[in-house]
């Protein structure tokens, strides 16, 4: 009784590491129950974990934040290092997410410690991604490139397919982020296949929204809304609330730049009730921010003006200055079309005095700067403060905010009947709407075709799997599809099947090869079906004789599944060309055998051992018309009736064994053997 307590929970942890590895929140929530009910102190950090892995999981992430510091609180000197590693792994994430930049790292940065001592590469690049994402989400672009390729390497040397296949996510979020749009589309559709493969429906969801902000950046709405609908529909039968609010923001985007304003602020509202839910507050105040550039672009400058200051007030509170900078921009130039320009004023100085040198959000302070001069009626200190807002830009902003820049200019020169200024800053301008305009349709070209490339390459590799998948048995040839080199495999308990027909040479001696072909072709095929209906994978045919094998079932399971098809073999009725019935010997033995993939091009599966030799002489052994079996098999079978269980419109065959009585075995001497009736 002393040990019960350590069993739990060491049972317990293995089965909340499977779930949390496949990222079933369902299955973590369940276990969270299981552990609560147990009412033992050391199963409490275990039972928060799980919760919070959940909410993690699920995007509710003010829960998740809760039930993880529950968690983080409970843990002992002497609690389990993967628990301690995992929890402050999950910490890290959800406050990434919050944008408690500061602790985030911090946290992350002691559970990356925590793994490198359990020389985990699945932990360590968990981390990586995590802080990968926390340098995007602050504009990092490189940095975060760089340790999404960390952890892409780690989750190659851990053949984790899922990780591998976020790692490609997260390498095309940046490529799209940075306009390297085809580059994009290859690490996304990289991540889709391997996450389709896997049967991860948020993983693929995911992909499938990053590709339509892809399509929306290079203006192909009616593609982005088409994927973004796609995506949704994933979350929400996953029931990702963080996902869905992501998605609801997307898509009222797109609506917004469609000038459907009012399906817009529907999308909106819905992403920021998600975000609310969730705790989200980066999302919450994102939403807000789009919210107010809806309500400027209709018009609406008081509710522009609101929903801009709600945007900071949430702002302020995580720390965040490029964008908090950028929101008080928007709210002073909701105050200036007020004409509410001290106000405005106030806002701008309280702008400049937050640190940053970001050359986008520099440019656009000096930008505000010069509109408040131009409304105020001083076009000189307007002419001023754009040339400087033009200079940050072309030193590291953007083609577009240079473009309009200059054609702020124009206009301020013009005003000012400076007509060396208007000619030159017109010209530009110009320049730049064409190069503008010639880039986004490359851009739209280049994603077309990277698209169109990708579906021949995929294309070509559904073709390849298809070939594989009839030459393997499925988990075999998923387990190669997924990189893993199927070295040897060994099952404890497989039946093997030998077939043989009786005076085949002698038969066919007078046949024309391609009626030989067509007979054997016609025998083998109905074979094959009476396999596939029991699940038992035919390993291959040679000449005349047939061999297939079942291994991954129970050890009565597959007896009785061999049992059925040496049943039906030996019932089906064939004739030949003058209307004599075809015999067939069938021999079936059950034991331990080594299974692999022979060979790199023409791929085929094999079975050796002792097993395989024994099977064989059962069917060289036995007689036409009649099933051998070895005692070993017949003893197993007998037992098979009260260890399996079949489908509710299924009955359980019943089987009679008549023993043979004892007969040389080659190899094996005297053995003991039965036929199966």
């Amino acid at each position: 009784m002393h040990h019960e307590p350590m069993t739990d929970s060491t049972e317990l942890l293995r089965s909340i590491r499977q779930a949390s590895r496949e990222e079933d929140p369902s299955a973590l929530l369940r276990l969270a129950d299981t552990a609560e009910a147990r009412s033992a102190a050391e199963l409490q950090p275990l039972a928060a974990f799980a919760r919070g892995r959940a909410h993690e999981v699920r995007g509710d992430f003010a829960s998740a934040r809760r039930d993880l510091a529950r968690a983080i609180d409970a843990l002992a000197a002497g609690s389990d290092p993967w628990l301690t590693a995992a929890c402050h792994t999950s910490m890290g994430n959800v406050l990434r997410v919050v944008d408690d930049r500061a602790v985030a790292h911090q946290m992350l940065e002691l559970a990356e410690a925590q793994w490198t001592a359990l020389d985990d590469p699945n932990g360590r690049g968990t981390v990586r991604q995590h802080i990968g994402s926390l340098f995007a989400m602050h504009g990092q672009f490189e940095e975060a490139r760089q340790e999404f390729h960390r952890a892409l390497d780690l989750f190659r040397t851990a053949k984790n397919m899922v990780g591998i296949g976020r790692a490609q996510t997260n390498l095309g979020n940046i490529s799209a982020s940075t306009a390297q749009y085809t580059l994009a589309v290859e690490h996304y559709r990289r991540a889709l296949q391997i996450y389709e493969d896997n049967k991860n429906s948020i993983g693929a969801s995911t992909v499938a929204m990053n590709l339509a902000n892809v399509y929306y950046s290079v203006g192909e709405y009616a593609q982005a809304l088409e994927q973004y609908r796609h995506a949704l529909q994933g979350f929400e039968r996953e029931r990702d609330q963080h996902g869905i609010a992501l998605l609801h923001g997307n898509m009222g985007m797109v609506y917004a730049a469609l000038e459907m304003f009012e399906l817009a602020m529907q999308h909106y509202e819905k992403a920021l009730e998600e975000n609310t839910a969730i705790g989200n507050i980066d999302g919450m105040a994102s939403v807000y921010t789009n919210m107010g550039v809806c309500a400027g672009k209709q018009g609406d400058l008081d509710a522009c003006l609101a929903f801009h200051q709600q945007s900071y007030a949430l702002r302020s509170t995580i720390g965040n200055v490029e964008r908090s900078s950028l929101v008080l921009g928007n709210i002073a130039l909701a105050l200036i079309g007020l004409q509410r320009y001290d106000e405005a004023e106030d806002v701008l100085t309280q702008q400049g005095h937050l640190s940053t040198q970001n050359p986008t959000t520099l440019s656009y302070r000096y930008s505000n700067y010069a509109m408040l001069a131009t409304e105020r009626g001083d076009l000189t200190s307007a002419a001023a403060h754009y040339k400087r807002a033009l200079d940050e830009a072309e030193a590291g902003g953007t083609l577009a905010v240079v473009a309009e820049h200059h054609a702020s200019l124009r206009t301020v020169m013009r005003r000012l009947r400076d007509l060396d200024g208007y000619v030159y800053h017109t010209d530009r301008y110009i320049e730049l709407s064409k190069e503008l305009q010639n880039e986004a349709t490359v851009r739209r070209l280049a994603v077309i075709e990277a698209e169109r490339r990708v579906e021949v390459q995929l294309h070509e590799r559904d073709k390849e799997r298809a070939v594989l998948y009839s030459a393997l048995p499925r988990d075999i040839a998923d387990r190669i599809v997924h990189g893993e080199t199927i070295h040897g495999d060994r099952f404890q308990h497989a039946a093997i099947l030998f077939t043989d027909i009786a005076g085949f040479t002698t038969r066919t001696s007078s046949m024309e090869p391609h009626d030989v072909l067509t007979f054997l072709a016609g025998l083998f095929g109905q074979f094959d079906d009476m396999c596939a209906t029991h699940n038992v994978f035919k390993i291959k045919t040679i000449g005349d004789a047939y061999m297939c094998f079942k291994g991954d079932g129970t050890e009565a399971e597959n007896a009785y599944a061999m049992a059925c098809v040496a049943d039906e073999i030996r019932r089906s009725h064939h004739v030949w060309p003058d209307g004599t019935p075809v015999a067939i010997r069938i021999g079936v033995h059950i034991g331990p055998v080594t299974a692999g993939v022979i060979g790199t091009e023409r791929l085929q599966y094999d079975v050796w051992g002792d097993t395989v030799n024994v099977a064989s002489r059962m069917e060289s052994t036995g007689e036409p018309g009649r099933i051998h079996v070895s005692a070993e098999f017949a003893t197993t079978l007998d037992r098979a009736s009260s260890q399996i269980s079949t489908n509710a419109t299924d009955t359980l065959r019943s089987f009679r064994l008549h023993q043979r009585g004892t007969i040389e075995v080659k190899g094996k001497g005297s053995m003991a053997t039965y036929w199966l009736l």
